[in-house]
């Protein structure tokens, strides 16, 4: 044999190894896919300090002219003192091998999430190798037991939530995405921050709010309303759209719709202490108006709507600093990381205080509204 056709031989071969496939493949069908994981306060005299609420996708059998009435989704909850044991007990009860790649959300009961350290809560999930840090972390009231079994028509709980995220660009109460790895980095560098928050709210799941998580506690210590949280977007420019409804003298109602919103925050020291002013502008148009027909564009109602506007964002980002300085004393607006960065050699000595500086410090604010957009009912007179 030529050594040109000992070649070709071992080409050959080498090609049909490389297309035998991945030996190690799984159908999808015979998987436990999690979509989601709550995590929830056990029975602590019972020794399970712990209770895991695994959902997993539930593959619908089609049958021409048959729609299954079965949810898409089933959960299971086990209870424990150890993640790790929980997560294999799982196993036991379920006949098919979990995996966790597609898993989306991260879930944490409000009363799990006030009384535990969440670092070693998470631990497991940050060490795993098989784990994403993609997951979408939340809190969920009354229980992520609760909040991962409201039953939908056709969608999961976890798409639901998903699906929800999504809807930033027409409101101001939902947080950017939080993933395990953010939350990650924050637990490393001792930074408090923000994680949406989901109830039950008439048998529906509604985004409410936010939770507040103390970085050197690694503890949820309190919440903030939907309200408070859209004054925390106006500070930090986080908006990507939403409304700002108001009434004039008359109790007419007026909507101005956010087309964009930029914040600046400048530092500096009154006193030798930190002070902080925030410029807001925002852009946007009239989308309502309930007040007389024929002068919703004349210029002096726009500057009424604009005015009252910006009068409402101030009551919203007011009752938000109150709660973070006043009640909670806890920096989530990452001021301290612009301290650090303006003054790196004083961030070194007042870090570990930050939080107690943060509340003290003299915050003041400025909003500018321009109505730059009129629809298509009428023109600017």
């Amino acid at each position: 044999m030529s050594a040109m056709k000992r070649i070709n031989i071992g080409i050959l071969l080498l090609s049909c190894i490389c297309l035998a496939g991945c030996w190690d493949n799984y159908d999808i069908e015979g998987l436990s896919i999690v979509m989601a994981t709550g995590f929830d306060k056990g029975k602590e005299n019972r020794g399970e300090p712990l209770e895991l609420t695994t959902q997993i996708a539930v593959f619908q059998s089609t049958i021409q002219g048959q729609t299954s009435i079965k949810p898409p989704y089933q959960n299971i909850t086990l209870a424990g003192d150890s993640v790790h044991e929980i997560l294999r007990n799982f196993s036991l009860e379920l006949p098919k091998p979990i995996f966790t790649q597609h898993q989306k959300v991260l879930m944490i009961g409000e009363d799990l999430a006030r009384s535990i350290n969440l670092q070693d809560l998470f631990d497991q999930n940050i060490r795993d190798n098989n784990s994403r840090m993609s997951p979408e972390i939340c809190i969920a009231s009354p229980s992520a037991k609760q909040v991962l079994d409201v039953p939908g028509k056709t969608e999961t709980p976890t798409e639901r939530i998903m699906e929800t995220l999504k809807n930033r660009f027409r409101t101001a109460g939902i947080l950017p995405v939080v993933s395990l790895g953010d939350v990650k980095a924050n637990f490393v560098s001792n930074t408090s921050f923000l994680l949406q928050k989901i109830d039950i709210q008439h048998g529906q799941l509604v985004f409410d709010g936010a939770g507040i998580v103390k970085g050197s506690k690694k503890k949820l210590i309190g919440t903030l309303t939907k309200e408070e949280l859209e004054g925390i977007g106006w500070i930090t420019g986080q908006i990507e759209g939403g409304l700002v409804k108001v009434k004039n003298q008359a109790d007419q109602v007026m909507v101005y719709e956010i087309q964009s919103v930029d914040s600046r925050v400048k530092l500096s020291k009154k006193n030798g202490q930190p002070s902080f002013h925030i410029y807001i502008t925002s852009k946007g148009r009239l989308s309502e108006d309930w007040t007389s027909p024929g002068n919703a564009f004349q210029n002096k109602k726009l500057k009424e709507v604009e005015r009252l506007a910006g009068d409402q964002v101030k009551v919203w980002i007011k009752n938000a600093l109150g709660k973070l300085q006043g009640e909670y004393r806890t920096d989530v607006l990452k001021f301290g990381e612009k301290y650090r960065i303006q003054y790196p050699r004083e961030w070194e000595k007042v870090k570990g205080k930050w939080d107690e500086i943060f509340a003290e410090a003299d915050i003041t604010y400025d909003v500018d509204i321009n109505i730059d957009n009129f629809g298509s009912s009428g023109r600017k007179k």
